[in-house]
């Protein structure tokens, strides 16, 4: 398995359905299993096991993470140029650090919050809302995002958090 392209892990759990059955666990490079790998996983377990053993991919729970972060502004700073900039490379770092978070650990909402904080042009930053919700990788979507508070969010060893630049969203907050 570790020779198939996208593995980054794999753990066998034998008898976990048992006897005559194991489970392979696996971890991909990439933020998300894909069902591609599953399938290419799922065919080498069946050509290379023993007549009558049979052999099951698992791979992580996926938490999805959505968080939407308004901002303020130095003084002459034009909100349409913050928010492209924002949507850039700010947006990208958070997507990184929330999926290089290692299987089953925590994810801290403040440490997100420091990489908008640290920006050039921004003076303040809150997060207005932070979602959590199972990412089905077979279907590509979110189920259940519920809206959650802002302390540390804590996972079981077999769930991993997954962003996209797609689910973090900024806005500029106005002087009064």
């Amino acid at each position: 398995l570790f020779n198939l392209p996208g593995i980054a892990n794999a753990t066998l759990l034998p008898a976990k359905r048992g006897t005559g059955t194991f489970n392979v666990f696996i971890d991909s490079t990439t933020p998300v299993v894909s069902p591609l790998l599953i399938q290419e996983v799922q065919a080498v377990l069946d050509r290379e096991v023993a007549l009558g053993i049979k052999g099951y991919v698992e791979y992580p729970t996926y938490k999805a993470v959505t968080i939407d972060i308004e901002v303020l502004a130095k003084d002459g700073i034009v909100a349409a140029d913050l928010l492209t900039s924002l949507g850039g490379t700010t947006a990208t770092d958070i997507m990184n650090t929330i999926n290089n978070i290692s299987r089953g650990e925590s994810l801290d909402p403040t440490l997100l919050l420091r990489l908008v904080l640290d920006h050039e042009d921004i003076l303040n930053a809150k997060i207005k809302e932070l979602k959590i919700g199972d990412y089905s990788v077979l279907e590509d979507k979110i189920i259940n995002n519920e809206i959650v508070g802002l302390g540390r969010k804590k996972l079981t060893e077999f769930e991993k958090w997954f962003s996209s630049t797609d689910l973090i969203s900024f806005c500029v907050a106005e002087y009064e």
